[in-house]
């Protein structure tokens, strides 16, 4: 798909796992939203919850620095495997509004890290088209990823659903430390 577009050299590896990040951080967030229908007086009350923790302003400023990428998406990863393990706790309503409000928090940092490693791979007349492919893939799968988690939930139950969610999440953080290492190993090369 996307990382096709662009696997070459070490700036193609970033534009590779920002793909992988951005595609693996949507499956989950729509999973709980999709997965959980909530008794009518409660569903706006937890939304806004989700909608909380994804939309802090306060935060904004600190993901958007290009140094500090890495760490943030690290941050989104730990966030994401603690509304995991929240979710797997229980079913009670403050293990939902606690999931999904960690959720929020976790995959807005994943996303906007993600987006920022993808477009820093392009040049400046690239990245309007990468942008725009980069967005089709991701809405594309989170289209998919919504109605099958609905799917999921109802034959498979909670439990499977959230521990399907582990897999993509190790395989994002993994893939974030890889690209640490490299990065630093390029950085003492350089140096030398």
């Amino acid at each position: 798909m996307v990382v096709a577009l662009e696997i070459s050299g070490s700036k193609g590896k970033v534009c590779a796992l920002a793909t992988l990040v951005r595609f693996f951080t949507f499956p989950p967030k729509f999973a709980m939203s999709v997965a959980w229908p909530p008794a009518p007086p409660l569903g706006w009350w937890i939304k806004k919850r989700w909608l909380v923790g994804q939309k802090r302003r306060a935060l904004r400023t600190a993901k958007n620095t290009l140094t500090a990428v890495l760490p943030i998406m690290g941050v989104g990863v730990v966030l994401n495997a603690l509304c995991i393990a929240i979710a797997l706790s229980g079913v009670d309503l403050h293990q939902f509004l606690a999931a999904l409000f960690l959720l929020g928090i976790g995959w807005n940092f994943l996303f906007t890290g993600s987006t920022t490693l993808s477009l820093q791979t392009y040049t400046p007349e690239e990245k309007d088209r990468a942008q725009g492919a980069l967005n089709f893939f991701v809405f594309a799968t989170l289209a998919v990823s919504s109605l099958a988690s609905g799917v999921l939930v109802t034959t498979q139950g909670w439990t499977l659903l959230n521990v399907g969610s582990i897999v993509p999440v190790v395989l994002v953080a993994l893939a974030l430390g890889w690209l640490a290492m490299h990065q630093r190993r390029v950085a003492v090369s350089g140096a030398v």
